[in-house]
């Protein structure tokens, strides 16, 4: 019995259903997995509405009013996920990896289509209700900081000291020590990872030597990064006392926007 006749077209605006087709994708990611059952049938009526070959039309028609994965809807699936020149290749993709995660392929339901339908109608109505009031929210202020204030950083030497002084505003100190928090983070879970691999390796091998060395190479430049943190609380008043082996100058009360550390 053909299905190609089957109803193929959203039973909410093209425009919305394309919508919460997007936000079925994007919470699908947010999981780390493959998107539900609404979705899925989504992509399939999407797929349906456009020009398809009559197997594979028929397969999704059938799995829109069941959920049944049929042969001949994984064979199209996989016909335009390996052609390069399908511009449906991210919805049969998504369909593909639902239907991999699915241990049965066999049909959800006789009441599959009616329960997705109610789905849609009541996600349009809340997608159009976010809208409408989106739309009567006044704008949000503009942030105070623009592009036009100005930006204070300086760095001084003094050629007979091998330290550097670096002073800067408030503000970019903050990204600053951001970023610098972030790359000790990822070199202190480097050294760590190098020192756990290295105890299941021979005493005295080379593999063995080399991780070792690795490992105190990472520590060392995390330690460097963590000390220049820890002059930035002090500056606050966040910390009391600085990492053993390395010198803070912590600012002065009159000079509260602007921070200094000096590094050796």
């Amino acid at each position: 019995m053909t299905t190609s006749n089957a109803r193929s077209r959203p039973a909410v605006d093209p425009a919305v259903y394309e919508r919460l087709i997007a936000k079925g994708i994007a919470d699908a990611d947010k999981r780390g997995g493959s998107v539900d059952h609404v979705t899925a049938r989504r992509l399939a009526i999407w797929l349906h509405a456009r020009h398809q070959r009559p197997a594979f039309a028929d397969a999704l028609a059938r799995f829109t009013r069941t959920g049944l994965i049929h042969r001949d809807l994984m064979i199209g699936l996989r016909e335009h996920a390996r052609s390069a020149n399908s511009p449906y290749r991210g919805a049969v993709t998504r369909l593909l990896q639902y239907a991999a995660s699915r241990p049965d392929h066999g049909p959800i339901g006789a009441d599959f289509a009616a329960n997705c339908d109610k789905i849609d109608q009541a996600d349009a109505i809340l997608i159009d209700a976010k809208e409408r009031a989106a739309a009567t929210t006044p704008p949000a202020r503009p942030a105070p900081e623009t592009a036009a204030l100005t930006v204070t950083a300086h760095a001084t030497r003094d050629p007979a000291d091998p330290a550097i002084t670096l002073r800067m505003d408030a503000a970019t100190a903050g990204l600053v020590m951001f970023a610098i928090a972030a790359n000790a983070t990822d070199r202190e879970n480097y050294a760590r990872e190098t020192e756990r691999f290295s105890q299941g390796l021979p005493e005295g091998s080379f593999g063995k030597a080399n991780r070792q060395a690795i490992t105190a190479r990472e520590t060392l430049a995390a330690n460097r990064l963590r000390a220049i943190e820890r002059a930035y609380q002090i500056a606050l008043g966040r910390a009391t006392t600085a990492i053993p082996g390395y010198s803070t100058t912590p600012s002065q009360p009159t000079q509260e926007p602007d921070h200094d550390m000096e590094l050796e």
